[in-house]
């Protein structure tokens, strides 16, 4: 019976191992990916009260730039 335990033993203790090696990669990827995300975010722009088409998820609608046509010039006192 002993000699049935110990390639048991020896299993268990790879997969620790292995187990220990995997939440460390785990660990490393999900601080990758929220740093991958802020970044992402960083140059994002929120407008608020221009309304938002359905889906809501395009790059730059037309919509949005018809909008602000004017807007940096006339905040420099040359739209007008």
């Amino acid at each position: 019976m002993r000699k049935d335990i110990r390639p048991i033993k020896t299993d268990q203790t790879e997969l620790k191992e292995n187990v220990g090696l995997l939440q460390d990669e785990n660990r490393r990827l999900r601080k990758r990916l929220d740093n991958m995300e802020g970044q992402s975010r960083r140059n994002n722009m929120i407008v608020r009260g221009v309304p938002e088409k359905d889906g809501g998820n395009e790059s730059c609608p037309g919509g949005l730039r018809a909008s602000t046509e004017g807007v940096y010039d006339d905040q420099a006192g040359d739209g007008g």
